[in-house]
């Protein structure tokens, strides 16, 4: 009984550790907007490829994209805006205004 007690516990100690290290060290993210596409971290993503631009939160919001036929918001394409957020917002919305993709403030997950 006492060792598969302390065994739970190490193994329960391991996976927050592991994910510990896998979420929280994350490097800056870096997006760029472009008429028909963005550029996340190097990685190009055509507005016809996403289903839908969501904010999750107001006071430091995380934006998550959702490409089409995902359920879940992969966790490269979720981020938050470091400096000026609201216009990094604003400037979101406009460009997924301009290829007509819905935005807004919509509850998502990702993984880990």
């Amino acid at each position: 009984m006492l060792f598969s007690m302390l065994a739970l516990g190490i193994i329960w100690g391991v996976i927050v550790l592991i994910l510990g290290l896998v979420k929280y060290p994350r490097k800056t993210t870096e997006l760029l907007l472009y008429e028909d596409r963005l550029l996340l971290n190097g990685h190009p993503l055509h507005a016809a490829d996403v289903k839908r631009v969501m904010i999750r939160g107001y006071f430091r919001p995380v934006i998550g994209i959702l490409p089409n036929g995902k359920k879940i918001v992969p966790m490269n394409f979720a981020f938050r805006f470091v400096g000026d957020e609201d216009k990094g917002i604003v400037d979101l919305k406009q460009w997924a205004e301009r290829n007509d993709l819905k935005m807004g403030y919509k509850f998502f997950r990702t993984w880990i």
